[in-house]
């Protein structure tokens, strides 16, 4: 088993932290063009044909009521508390259940800390069903990043994880459409910084957690640490 060296590591900490302030520049730059009159126009422009056309399927609303939750702050919340709860129990070590709360409760910081510089307006009118949120769509951040890092966590690949943060970014930002909770901008913001944030999170992951866990108690770690060998 071939265990990063301390420069290896650094440095892959250092890109992690590189792509995570670039994903606060990026994300603040990008939602301080949608209010400008271009920015804004066009995706004021954008809101009324997408948001229509998903809400007029049939069921869509009815259906996107209940998955949209999946992004749900305190659904979030518990989900991580809940299979934090569980990894400590399965690995009798603190390190994975404490670093999944750190990540969910940086994520959070991470959508509050531009939603607060942006502080961009919310749709308002017919298409809005529930309570509308402001730039930019913390349930779709918040799902890439905690479903793909949980994958990791239960051993699937990196890449199948990152297959199954798109997927369930797919649902909360066709549900959050569907219900006109969000500019569209919002919404396709959301989808690269959460991928940015979720990458960021599996290198901290990967250098720091993996190394120091014991594999000998536990195959799905020993699987990740092979991984990480031949990364």
């Amino acid at each position: 088993m071939n265990i990063p060296s301390t420069t290896s590591a650094g440095r892959r900490l250092g890109r992690a932290l590189m792509v995570a302030n670039a994903a606060i520049l990026i994300g603040v730059l990008f939602g301080q063009f949608t209010m400008t009159s271009f920015g804004a126009d066009l995706n004021e422009g954008l809101f009324a044909p997408l948001a229509g056309g998903l809400s007029s399927i049939p069921g869509m609303v009815s259906v996107s009521s209940r998955l949209t939750d999946i992004g749900k702050l305190t659904v979030n919340y518990g989900m991580a508390i809940g299979v934090a709860g569980f990894v400590l129990l399965l690995r009798r070590d603190w390190r994975p259940p404490a670093f999944l709360i750190a990540v969910m409760v940086g994520a959070n910081a991470f959508q509050s800390i531009v939603t607060r510089i942006v502080d961009g307006s919310t749709p308002t009118g017919e298409h809005v069903v529930g309570t509308a949120g402001p730039y930019l769509s913390g349930g779709v951040l918040r799902v890439i990043v905690l479903g793909g890092l949980i994958a990791v966590m239960a051993g699937v690949s990196r890449r199948d994880a990152y297959r199954i943060a798109a997927g369930l970014a797919a649902v909360e930002a066709i549900t959050r459409m569907a219900l006109g909770r969000h500019w569209p901008f919002d919404i396709a913001a959301s989808i690269p910084l959460g991928f940015a944030l979720l990458y960021a999170s599996l290198e901290f992951y990967d250098t720091i957690v993996v190394p120091r866990l014991k594999p000998e108690a536990d195959p799905i770690v020993d699987d990740n640490l092979k991984a990480l060998a031949e990364h």
